[in-house]
C-alpha cells in the first residue's frame, strides 16, 4: 500500500472530521450554531494538518465568542475544560514521565494517552465534543438524521 499506515490513518481521520464537519454544517439556523460550525471547522483543520503548535491561536477568536454567547448547559462546561487543556503548554514527553509513576495499569494508559498526542489537542476534543453535545441537546427536531 503507498504510504503505509500514515496514509490510512490520514484518510480515516479525514473521513471522521468529514462526518463531524457534516453534522455541524447540516443546520446552522441560530448565532450560536454558526459559531460552533466555524469553530468545529477551525478545529478540524488544527487535528487534520500537520501544524506547529501556534497555530492554535486561530482557535481564540471563536473560542471568545462562543464563550460569550453560550450561555450554560454540560456541553458548556465539557467545552470550558477543553479550553483549560487547550492552554496547557507542557509537552507530551513530559505528561509520559510525570504519569510514569501511576500504579500499573494506569501509568500503560498514562503512556498511551500522553505519548499519543500533545495535550491541547486532547482539549480541542473536547471542545467539540462539548460543541456536539450542545447540539444535540437543543430542542429542535431538525437534527435527527433523516
Amino acid at each position: 500500500m503507498a504510504g503505509g499506515p500514515y496514509a490510512v490513518i490520514f484518510a480515516g481521520s479525514v473521513a471522521i472530521v468529514t462526518g463531524v464537519l457534516a453534522y455541524f454544517y447540516r443546520h446552522i439556523e441560530t448565532p450560536i450554531e454558526r459559531q460552533m460550525a466555524i469553530f468545529v471547522t477551525l478545529a478540524a483543520m488544527m487535528t487534520v494538518i500537520p501544524s506547529l503548535r501556534w497555530y492554535i491561536v486561530f482557535l481564540y477568536l471563536p473560542v471568545i465568542t462562543l464563550l460569550y454567547t453560550w450561555s450554560g448547559g454540560r456541553g458548556r462546561r465539557l467545552f470550558l475544560a477543553g479550553g483549560v487543556l487547550l492552554s496547557v503548554t507542557v509537552s507530551a514527553e513530559a505528561v509520559v514521565e510525570a504519569l510514569a509513576g501511576l500504579p500499573g495499569p494506569l501509568s500503560d494508559l498514562g503512556y498511551v494517552l500522553g505519548g499519543s498526542a500533545v495535550i491541547p489537542l486532547y482539549g480541542i476534543g473536547l471542545m467539540v465534543l462539548g460543541c456536539v453535545w450542545h447540539k444535540r441537546s437543543l430542542p429542535s427536531t431538525n437534527h435527527e438524521s433523516p
